[in-house]
């Protein structure tokens, strides 16, 4: 039998009783469902999750004073069926929800274990009978609903009970400011107001496209406006800029900091929900938001914990730069999610490029069904521009490195196509006794801030940088010379414009372009098919190259649209969505144990995640990295004030490095501090060249 204490004598959290913590979920969960313009049918279900959410903090069992408590999520149940506290005399909506509140502090998957004895009402294939009585618009509103109390959840644990939603401001005069000088381009730039809720454009390099983008939204009424941008470096820079007008209601967020390794406990752990400032970033509560392409995908995917943020899209405005450098599965993955959710979520959505091919406008308005009035071409400037001339070497790159020693007075660029390429070339560098910067996606934060600002420091000096595709479009440096592997064409000429960037005319040749070393076309990021295009812009080489529009409308001749529907229709062959349909029912979190779904997150090295290495795997020299490292897994997050968790928390994240998720496969977590804390047996992290395979 269980005892169970009355509501307002039992402690939830510290100096909060339950019962207070319950009317303040309930209270910002109406405010929330409120700003998302959800029903009654779902104040309602969100009440219910609120007040029975905690109910096994009532046991006499748990007690906030505990050192080890039980899992209250499965008492709570357990409370609920011996009570029958069914919502609405709803049996089978009421299963539904007791599965949520088991669940409401991990990932929506398999009950493994039996606590309390409540599995036999809350099995997988219970709820999935359930799930598939409802329909689409029914499902997506109920999760979401769930995801909304989430928040409330943490919100009200965080002692953030205030907080209320706020809508982005959107008009001429932050967009001026941001810009910074208005000119010739502005009337151009206006009419991206004009454009309908889904929006494509094109303009060439220095146009203005990011710092313009927020007028898109001007008449639009978007709960929300997501920046997504292919890199880290890219989103700094913009939140310098968005944050300079719009302060702290700007927010950056780099990563989705679930664990995607199911713990023990398989959804009953009690985990610490994210504090203050940080809880306000990683649930995108802010009205701007700056981010990955991987973020919206992975929250549409239902990877982990994913309720609390897909809900964030909706009503939402939705920007995506640098369209074309997404390979054909986030491209089949992002048109499939926006046709789905475009209606229940009544999006709106700009898609940018100053490479945007005809191939990929022609796809996405016959996937979209976009008209003639939902694209824009300012392109025109690149006919009045040759910044590069171009040679192509047969061969591999790290046989060329002399290069570098006829060019010590000039800024030097080596582009690599992956990163253990460039940890290859770094290492030649080493032997040659050359100095150099070496960035790539594989650095902890705070190494990756140190470089970024070493790179600024060095700006107008004569130095190298090696790099990979994270230079294309977040550098503002402009280099003398580039040598760089091949690789697609859109993505070459991002990369030209790192050379002379801000030149006119060169008569000499400034770019050397090679053979790319592939080892595994599994992993490779660019297929045969892509880089083979190359081959009919070879004759652009040297002086043959008159303007670099000559290079814009070559690519648009040969990147066709059989050639770019080739790549997707491979993708369909490869990748099922109809079982991602079946396996998750859009509800269900995303399971690596699923081979079909692993998949989608091998390909191409598409998707990363980020974690924290275990000081086994980081290099012994990186004596501060392993001193903060054991000091954090010494704490007892529990016993931290909301001060001090904050701090470690700021400490914990400077040692966060992003890998591809696939390394993730048949590991186990260590640890977990936030993120999960991994020892990979065949890789070690230094600050020199990342994290790499031992003996590589």
């Amino acid at each position: 039998m269980y005892e169970w204490s009355e509501l307002d004598q039992k402690l939830s959290h510290q100096g909060k009783t339950l019962l207070t913590h319950i009317n303040e979920v309930k209270a910002l969960g109406k405010d929330l469902l409120d700003f998302y313009g959800l029903n009654k049918e779902y104040h309602e279900i969100l009440d219910y999750l609120a007040e029975y959410h905690d109910y096994g903090k009532r046991s006499n069992k748990w007690s906030i004073n505990n050192d080890k408590n039980p899992p209250h999520s499965p008492l709570s149940v357990r409370y609920c069926i011996d009570n029958k506290c069914y919502f609405k005399e709803d049996t089978k909506l009421t299963n539904i929800l007791w599965y949520l509140i088991f669940k409401h502090h991990g990932s929506l998957g398999d009950v493994i274990r039996d606590y309390n004895g409540v599995k036999p009402f809350i099995e997988r294939r219970i709820i999935e009978k359930r799930i598939k009585e409802l329909d689409f618009d029914h499902r997506v509103n109920l999760i979401d609903t769930f995801g909304l109390f989430k928040v409330a959840d943490a919100l009200s644990a965080s002692n953030l009970q205030r907080f209320k939603m706020e809508l982005p401001e959107v008009n001429e005069g932050i967009v001026k400011r941001i810009i910074g000088s208005v000119d010739a381009r502005w009337n151009e730039q206006l009419r991206l107001s004009s454009l309908p809720s889904f929006g494509m454009l094109k303009a060439y390099t220095g146009w203005g496209k990011t710092s313009a983008s927020l007028i898109f939204f001007m008449n639009k009424n978007a709960s929300k406006i997501f920046y997504l941008f292919p890199t880290i470096s890219a989103i700094n820079q913009f939140y310098e800029k968005l944050n300079k007008e719009v302060g702290e209601k700007a927010r950056k967020y780099f990563y989705f900091y679930d664990a995607y390794i199911e713990e023990p406990s398989s959804g009953a752990s009690e985990d610490l929900d994210l504090v203050g400032n940080t809880l306000l970033t990683e649930y995108f509560l802010c009205p701007y938001i700056i981010t990955t392409i991987d973020q919206f995908l992975l929250s549409f995917l239902q990877n982990g914990k994913y309720y609390r943020k897909r809900v964030m899209f909706r009503n939402a405005g939705i920007v995506l730069d640098e369209i074309h450098l997404l390979n054909p599965l986030m491209l089949t993955i992002l048109v499939y999610f926006l046709k789905k959710y475009r209606q229940v979520y009544n999006l709106k959505f700009l898609a940018m490029s100053a490479t945007f091919s005809s191939a990929l406008k022609g796809y996405l308005s016959k996937e979209l069904r976009l008209g003639d009035d939902c694209w824009l071409n300012f392109d025109e400037g690149f006919r009045r521009k040759r910044r590069i001339m171009f040679e192509y070497k047969n061969d591999d790159i790290e046989k060329h490195l002399d290069y570098v020693n006829s060019l010590s007075s000039k800024k030097v660029l080596i582009i690599a196509n992956t990163v253990e390429k460039a940890v290859a070339v770094a290492r030649k560098l080493d032997e040659m006794k050359k100095p150099y910067v070496l960035l790539h996606g594989r650095f902890m934060y705070r190494d990756r801030v140190y470089k970024e600002k070493k790179i600024e420091e060095l700006k107008r000096n004569p130095h190298v940088l090696i790099a990979t595709q994270v230079c294309e479009v977040s550098l503002d440096v402009s280099y003398d010379f580039m040598m760089t592997e091949l690789s697609p064409v859109p993505s070459l000429i991002q990369r030209f414009g790192r050379v002379n960037r801000y030149g006119g005319r060169i008569n000499e040749t400034n770019v050397l372009i090679f053979r790319p070393d592939i080892k595994n076309e599994k992993y490779y990021p660019y297929s045969q098919d892509e880089l083979k295009a190359f081959n009919e812009i070879e004759k652009f080489q040297g002086s043959a190259l008159e303007n670099e529009k000559q290079l814009i409308d070559q690519y648009d001749r040969i990147y066709t649209y059989d050639l770019l529907q080739k790549g997707i229709d491979r993708v369909y062959k490869e990748i099922s969505f109809g079982s991602f349909e079946e396996i998750l029912e859009f509800f269900f979190s995303l399971s690596y144990s699923e081979e079909e779904l692993m998949r989608i997150m091998s390909y191409r090295e598409s998707f990363t995640t980020l974690i924290i290495p275990h000081h086994e795997c980081i290099d012994p020299g990186e004596k501060e990295k392993i001193a903060i490292l054991r000091k954090a897994l010494g704490k007892n997050m529990k016993t931290l004030d909301y001060g001090e968790r904050n701090m470690l928390f700021r400490e914990i994240k400077s040692l966060a490095v992003s890998v591809p998720i696939w390394w993730l496969k048949g590991l186990s977590v260590e640890e977990k501090i936030v993120c999960p804390v991994i020892n990979f047996r065949d890789k070690v992290y230094n600050s020199t060249y990342g994290f790499v395979g031992r003996g590589s």
